[in-house]
């Protein structure tokens, strides 16, 4: 693999995983607010009155769980990324790697689905552009 291709990568896979995490802290500020931030432009009466917000709290924390998975997916996408450009002959390692944590970061809001998307890339490009293998290189390695 040359060089060309191994910056591309490099740089589509830390462009992706920061616009993942990102996504998922901008997912987080959102739902921090009561009913997200749409309660507090709209008012309580598009909501309903009985509408409370006991209801926010009971589900919050299933939000903030899609946010750690955000961020856990987006950290392992940037760290894929790094060390596909230090070890190039094990690109297809890490490039399944970014593909699974790309299709993980879906869950929360994927980087506003560009940075999912650009991950989901560069990962089939890392596997299907990478060095190949023939058996006895395998056997060696």
């Amino acid at each position: 693999m040359n060089d060309e291709k191994l910056t591309t990568y490099f740089s589509l896979g830390i462009a992706s995983g920061f616009l993942i995490i990102v996504g998922a802290l901008f997912s987080m500020i959102w739902w921090s607010y009561p009913m997200g931030l749409g309660y507090q432009w709209m008012g309580r009466m598009m909501y309903g009155w009985g509408y409370g917000f006991s209801y926010h709290m009971a589900t919050i924390g299933a939000y903030y769980g899609f946010v750690v998975v955000g961020i856990i997916s987006g950290a392992v996408v940037i760290i894929s990324s790094i060390l596909l450009y230090r070890s190039p002959r094990q690109a297809a390692l890490w490039g399944a790697i970014l593909l699974v944590a790309s299709v993980t970061s879906f869950v929360a809001m994927g980087g506003f689905f560009v940075g999912a998307l650009l991950g989901f890339v560069t990962g089939l490009l890392a596997i299907f552009s990478g060095p190949k293998m023939t058996l006895q290189q395998t056997r060696t390695v």
